[in-house]
């Protein structure tokens, strides 16, 4: 099945950054997964912002390679601190974004659902986070949004090497949007979906 093909409409969200990361290696794919192509046409990066462009008036792209993704004409922003994975990344974004909160997606993630953001971006209000918590409470912590209150957490946990995005989650505000809740506009959870090896591309793009 084709998850790409749908067409996206979704009118702006007030003083919403949004930050694609794509600082990973993908090793598991062999290749970088941003710039792989779909079925659609569009690399894998170029759906992401397909999607979720129309949201926002500060869209970024953090990477430390501006060379390799000028010709998207984004703001590119590299990781403030480096060798630190995502939640590197999300710092970064968090950071230099120009609005309060910002949405983190990574470049993996093609189904992001405009629909899931603008619920959880209804949470906003007195959160430094608002994220998805899965039956299994566990948080989604891509498709997230954190607002500039994570900064000195996120700070603390980098200096220390607590690298887990998670892992400043209890020192600031955070909103869940339980599961239940998101399925009402993602049955399936595919928004989450981090395409990270042939295998999964295949699953979710094959002939049918």
């Amino acid at each position: 099945m084709s998850h790409a093909r749908e067409t996206v409409r979704s009118e702006q969200i007030e003083n919403l950054s949004v930050a694609i990361l794509a600082g990973g290696r993908s090793s598991r794919m062999g290749q970088n997964k941003a710039l792989i192509q779909l079925p659609n046409g569009r690399l894998m990066i170029e759906e992401i912002i397909f999607r979720l462009a129309p949201l926002t008036d500060d869209l970024i792209l953090v990477a430390d390679d501006q060379t390799l993704y000028a010709s998207l004409n984004l703001r590119i922003e590299p990781d403030r601190v480096s060798g630190t994975g995502a939640l590197g990344g999300v710092y970064t974004a968090v950071a230099a974004a120009r609005n309060e909160h910002t949405l983190v997606v990574a470049c993996d993630m093609p189904f992001v659902s405009p629909d899931v953001v603008r619920a959880l971006a209804e949470r906003r209000p007195n959160c430094d986070v608002v994220a998805c918590r899965l039956d299994n409470g566990e948080f989604e912590t891509m498709q997230a949004i954190y607002g500039k209150g994570c900064q000195p957490a996120m700070e603390e946990s980098l200096r220390n090497k607590r690298l887990r995005i998670i892992s400043f989650f209890d020192k600031v505000r955070v909103c869940p949007v339980n599961e239940i809740e998101i399925r009402k506009m993602d049955s399936d959870l595919v928004s989450f979906v981090n395409l990270n090896t042939p295998e999964e591309f295949q699953r979710y793009f094959d002939a049918g």
